[in-house]
């Protein structure tokens, strides 16, 4: 498995609120620290923040916070370097391709949610070794 998972709040668990905790309850029984990276507004964060939307995760990377958002390579570095994680021990998954493809490139494995029954075969197909 890997170290570190990142999901993009708005569009994996916000707009499918029973992924975040089953996917998130099944990455944490290894030991990983499961984070949200995501690009939103302070409106909308505080919104999430009262209704306890992030509670899942371990941290919250907010744009609004950090000064970088998706797709710039500095928001996947900053993270990385805040939890001092390796690109290659991490996993990112938005329903953007383009922000898949800024952290695919900086090589973290990267996947494109496109539904909760898929994101869970493309897990453990990643989590597998390669022959």
């Amino acid at each position: 498995m890997f170290d570190l998972y990142i999901f993009d709040m708005g569009g994996v668990v916000s707009r499918n609120p029973n992924v975040g905790p089953e996917i998130a309850a099944y990455l944490e029984l290894d030991g990983a620290r499961v984070v949200a990276g995501t690009n939103t507004i302070a409106p909308h964060y505080d919104i999430h923040l009262r209704r306890g939307d992030y509670d899942i995760f371990d941290i919250v990377y907010a744009s609004h916070l950090m000064g970088l958002a998706k797709p710039d390579p500095a928001f996947y570095t900053c993270i990385l370097e805040h939890e001092s994680c390796s690109a290659d021990r991490a996993v990112f998954i938005d329903d953007f391709p383009e922000n898949v493809e800024a952290a695919r490139a900086l090589g973290i494995g990267s996947l494109l949610f496109t539904g909760a029954e898929q994101l869970k075969k493309d897990l453990t197909a990643l989590a597998k070794p390669a022959d």
